[in-house]
Order: C-alpha cells, then structure tokens, then sequence
C-alpha cells in the first residue's frame, strides 16, 4: 500500500497530512533545513518503507534509501522535540504538533504501507 504525506513549512516546524487508503493522519517533523542530519526533516520523494523493530521492542516503519540520511522513522511523537529527523503520526493536528500519536501508530501498523510518497 503507498502512503501519500503532503507537508507544510513553517520554519518552526513542518506538519503534514499523512494519507494511507482510506485513513487520514497528521504529522509533525522537524523544519526544513537543508536536510541536516538531526536538524531537518527529509527532502521531497517516494521512499519504500519496511516495517523494522526498534531497540525498545516498539515497531515503527523505517524510509529506505534517504539521500544522506539513516534511520528515518514513522514513530510516536507530539511535537518537534520528539522527533530528530523522523516523522510522528497523530489522529488531530494543532498549532505545534498532533495529539494521539500512540493510537494514530497503532492505525498505521495495521497497514501494509509499502512506500510513501513525501510532498
């Protein structure tokens, strides 16, 4: 299944609006800054996702092949100090991040998403 993420910039922030099928999510990354390591979200593409395991047990699905970039995850988060680099889900968006990022996860595991295409 291919997810579609269509973001906006701020330059505090980058939320996005995830689409996977019929399922509508909200996201929330770090800014746009020139795709630095840990400081910027990633750069416009379509990314095959695998679905991986992280070192505390929790699933999260991994962005294979990131220009200069590893470890791109979709995992839980609320708001930009929770993710360096990576993209946190929530059901509702509000003007620093989403909420319910552990129940938006938990939608999104019971997909098959195979790649995302970031906008």
């Amino acid at each position: 299944m291919k997810a579609k993420l269509i973001r906006m910039h701020d330059g505090v922030r980058t939320l996005g609006v995830l689409l996977v099928g019929k399922l509508r999510l909200y996201t929330v990354e770090r800014p746009w800054k020139d795709n630095v390591q840990f400081k910027s979200c990633i750069p416009v593409g379509t990314y095959k996702v695998k679905l991986i395991t992280r070192p505390s047990g929790k699933l999260a699905f991994e962005l294979q092949n990131v220009m200069g970039r590893t470890h791109i995850l979709i995992h839980p988060g609320n708001d930009v100090q929770d993710v360096v680099g990576c993209i946190a889900p929530g059901l509702t968006p509000f003007s620093e991040g989403v909420h319910s990022s552990r129940k938006a996860m938990d939608k999104l595991l019971c997909l098959d998403i195979t790649s995302i295409e970031v906008k």
